[in-house]
Protein backbone atom coordinates (compact mmCIF):
# COMPACT_ATOMS: atom_id res chain seq x y z
CA UNK A 1 0.00 0.00 0.00
CA UNK A 2 3.02 2.63 0.72
CA UNK A 3 4.63 2.57 -2.64
CA UNK A 4 0.87 3.10 -4.09
CA UNK A 5 0.85 5.69 -2.03
CA UNK A 6 4.17 7.13 -2.81
CA UNK A 7 3.35 6.86 -6.48
CA UNK A 8 -0.21 8.18 -6.32
CA UNK A 9 2.02 11.22 -4.60
CA UNK A 10 4.62 11.38 -7.14
CA UNK A 11 2.25 12.04 -9.94
CA UNK A 12 0.36 14.34 -7.98
CA UNK A 13 3.17 16.79 -7.42
CA UNK A 14 4.40 16.29 -10.96
CA UNK A 15 1.12 17.20 -12.13
CA UNK A 16 0.77 20.23 -10.03
CA UNK A 17 4.19 21.28 -11.55
CA UNK A 18 2.71 20.95 -15.13
CA UNK A 19 0.06 22.73 -14.56
CA UNK A 20 2.23 25.53 -12.79
CA UNK A 21 4.16 26.40 -15.86
CA UNK A 22 3.17 29.35 -18.08
CA UNK A 23 0.67 28.85 -21.11
CA UNK A 24 3.33 31.43 -22.75
CA UNK A 25 6.44 30.80 -23.80
CA UNK A 26 9.04 32.86 -22.25
CA UNK A 27 12.14 34.40 -24.34
CA UNK A 28 14.28 34.53 -20.71
CA UNK A 29 13.40 31.29 -19.16
CA UNK A 30 14.00 29.89 -22.86
CA UNK A 31 17.54 31.89 -23.33
CA UNK A 32 18.47 30.36 -19.67
CA UNK A 33 17.64 27.08 -20.53
CA UNK A 34 20.33 26.89 -23.49
CA UNK A 35 22.75 28.84 -21.75
CA UNK A 36 22.39 26.04 -19.15
CA UNK A 37 22.57 23.09 -21.85
CA UNK A 38 25.43 24.55 -23.27
CA UNK A 39 27.36 24.91 -19.88
CA UNK A 40 26.64 21.40 -19.17
CA UNK A 41 28.22 20.37 -22.62
CA UNK A 42 31.09 22.32 -21.86
CA UNK A 43 31.67 21.41 -18.73
CA UNK A 44 31.01 17.31 -19.62
CA UNK A 45 33.38 18.33 -22.42
CA UNK A 46 36.13 19.59 -20.13
CA UNK A 47 35.87 16.52 -17.56
CA UNK A 48 36.44 14.36 -20.39
CA UNK A 49 39.89 16.42 -21.13
CA UNK A 50 40.61 15.95 -18.42
CA UNK A 51 40.57 11.90 -18.24
CA UNK A 52 42.72 12.22 -21.02
CA UNK A 53 40.78 13.17 -24.71
CA UNK A 54 41.50 15.61 -26.81
CA UNK A 55 39.32 18.74 -27.08
CA UNK A 56 37.47 18.36 -29.66
CA UNK A 57 36.57 14.34 -29.75
CA UNK A 58 35.83 15.22 -26.16
CA UNK A 59 33.41 17.76 -27.50
CA UNK A 60 31.98 15.06 -30.05
CA UNK A 61 31.54 12.39 -27.73
CA UNK A 62 29.13 14.13 -25.50
CA UNK A 63 27.35 15.50 -28.33
CA UNK A 64 27.25 12.38 -29.79
CA UNK A 65 25.41 10.93 -26.74
CA UNK A 66 23.11 12.99 -25.72
CA UNK A 67 23.31 15.82 -28.70
CA UNK A 68 19.39 15.19 -29.47
CA UNK A 69 18.69 14.99 -25.39
CA UNK A 70 21.06 17.89 -24.62
CA UNK A 71 17.80 20.21 -23.89
CA UNK A 72 16.34 18.32 -21.75
CA UNK A 73 19.64 17.18 -20.00
CA UNK A 74 20.06 20.25 -18.72
CA UNK A 75 16.62 20.41 -16.70
CA UNK A 76 17.29 16.82 -15.88
CA UNK A 77 20.27 17.64 -14.52
CA UNK A 78 18.82 20.18 -12.17
CA UNK A 79 16.09 18.01 -10.73
CA UNK A 80 18.47 15.33 -10.02
CA UNK A 81 20.91 17.67 -8.01
CA UNK A 82 17.53 19.35 -6.31
CA UNK A 83 16.35 16.15 -5.21
CA UNK A 84 20.03 14.23 -4.42
CA UNK A 85 22.09 17.91 -2.18
CA UNK A 86 23.85 15.09 -0.97
CA UNK A 87 25.42 14.20 -3.78
CA UNK A 88 25.51 17.50 -6.09
CA UNK A 89 25.30 19.07 -9.55
CA UNK A 90 28.71 18.92 -10.74
CA UNK A 91 28.82 14.67 -9.07
CA UNK A 92 26.02 14.16 -11.59
CA UNK A 93 27.31 16.00 -14.54
CA UNK A 94 30.80 13.84 -13.38
CA UNK A 95 28.93 10.67 -13.80
CA UNK A 96 26.97 11.73 -16.98
CA UNK A 97 30.31 12.09 -19.08
CA UNK A 98 31.33 9.51 -18.14
CA UNK A 99 28.62 7.48 -19.49
CA UNK A 100 29.00 9.56 -22.32
CA UNK A 101 32.99 8.63 -22.55
CA UNK A 102 31.72 4.62 -21.86
CA UNK A 103 28.82 5.05 -24.81
CA UNK A 104 26.64 3.23 -22.29
CA UNK A 105 23.39 4.15 -22.20
CA UNK A 106 22.11 6.34 -19.47
CA UNK A 107 18.53 8.16 -19.11
CA UNK A 108 17.73 9.93 -16.03
CA UNK A 109 14.19 9.59 -16.65
CA UNK A 110 14.94 5.70 -15.81
CA UNK A 111 14.54 4.75 -12.57
CA UNK A 112 17.18 2.03 -13.03
CA UNK A 113 19.36 4.76 -14.03
CA UNK A 114 19.02 7.02 -11.27
CA UNK A 115 19.37 4.05 -8.48
CA UNK A 116 22.56 2.89 -10.37
CA UNK A 117 24.20 6.41 -10.49
CA UNK A 118 23.18 6.77 -6.95
CA UNK A 119 24.81 3.53 -5.60
CA UNK A 120 27.75 4.75 -7.70
CA UNK A 121 27.99 8.10 -6.49
CA UNK A 122 26.68 7.40 -2.80
CA UNK A 123 26.53 4.70 -1.09
CA UNK A 124 25.78 0.68 -2.11
CA UNK A 125 22.52 0.71 0.17
CA UNK A 126 19.96 3.07 -0.37
CA UNK A 127 17.37 4.36 1.85
CA UNK A 128 13.29 4.33 1.71
CA UNK A 129 13.77 8.33 1.38
CA UNK A 130 16.31 8.21 -1.61
CA UNK A 131 14.17 5.01 -3.31
CA UNK A 132 11.36 7.39 -3.34
CA UNK A 133 13.23 10.68 -3.86
CA UNK A 134 14.91 8.41 -7.15
CA UNK A 135 11.22 7.59 -8.15
CA UNK A 136 10.36 11.11 -8.33
CA UNK A 137 13.16 12.30 -10.09
CA UNK A 138 12.08 9.54 -12.74
CA UNK A 139 8.88 10.99 -12.81
CA UNK A 140 9.58 14.75 -12.98
CA UNK A 141 11.71 14.22 -15.54
CA UNK A 142 9.72 12.02 -17.95
CA UNK A 143 7.11 15.33 -17.20
CA UNK A 144 9.76 17.46 -19.27
CA UNK A 145 9.06 17.19 -22.78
Amino acid sequence: MRPMMTLMGSLLLAGNLILGMPLRANVTIVRSGEQAEREIRREMAEILVDRGLEPAAAREAVMKHYGAAASNLALQIHHAAALFPEIGRQAIVRYTAEQALRSQAFDLRSYDHIIAMLQKLHAPVLNGSQHSRAMHCALLNRSVP
